[in-house]
């Protein structure tokens, strides 16, 4: 009789697929040689003005987070979206929120250290040691409760454990006070902490006229 861990695996399909060389097929008609020319040349200057987007916003959104920790500091408080006009009166709207890059573990040591142990949060999913798991197979789907058949060192093993941090999603609102509390500046807390950006277009600037 079939247990529950051979019906996972039925529903799996062994069989790896061949690699085959590719089948070239050769296409007449004019329709389709212009299609194929356009299709490649405008995929190509997608590819090249989304390079130069990335760039422009890149800088945008860099000096969007200088002119907000200025903002901050100067309001002593999170002072939310804000736009941004450039000489010729193009603007942007910046849009800081309370998202936050993931925490990596070199990093929870750092930000605990610096601004507190509540702005992280800390989330432990458990699971089977994989190898331990398959040796004992057909025990475990018998009775797995009764774990006479593992060995002690196994039964430390068997279930691991993955911790994932996060930033508490109120910090953004709290800069002032760590600038205060801890003596660090806007700047370091919006580079720490990393809060998701966004910008919004709003307007193209002026053509200036040579």
């Amino acid at each position: 009789m079939a247990n529950m861990f051979d019906k996972a695996k039925s529903k799996t399909t062994t069989a790896a697929a061949k690699k085959n060389e590719k089948i070239s097929v050769n296409v007449k008609g004019a329709d389709f040689d212009k299609a194929v020319k356009i299709a490649a040349e405008n995929d190509t200057k997608i590819k090249e003005l989304k390079a130069e987007l990335d760039i422009a916003k890149a800088t945008i959104v860099e000096t969007a987070k200088e002119k907000f920790a200025d903002l901050y500091d100067y309001n002593k408080r999170n002072i939310g979206s804000f736009n941004l006009i450039s000489e010729n009166g193009g603007s942007f709207m910046f849009l800081p929120t309370k998202r936050y890059i993931k925490v990596t573990d070199d990093r929870v040591d750092h930000l605990k250290e610096t601004y507190g142990t509540d702005v992280i949060e800390e989330n432990t999913t458990y699971g089977f040691n994989p190898s331990i798991l398959e040796k004992h197979m057909n025990d475990i789907a018998e009775l797995l409760m009764s774990a006479e058949f593992l060995t002690d060192e196994e039964k430390d093993a068997l279930i691991e454990a993955q911790t994932d941090y996060s930033v508490n999603k109120d910090v953004l609102d709290n800069f002032y006070v760590m600038k205060v509390e801890k003596g660090v500046e806007i700047e370091d807390c919006i580079e720490d902490f990393n809060p998701v950006c966004q910008i919004k277009y709003l307007k193209a600037p002026k053509v200036v006229k040579k």
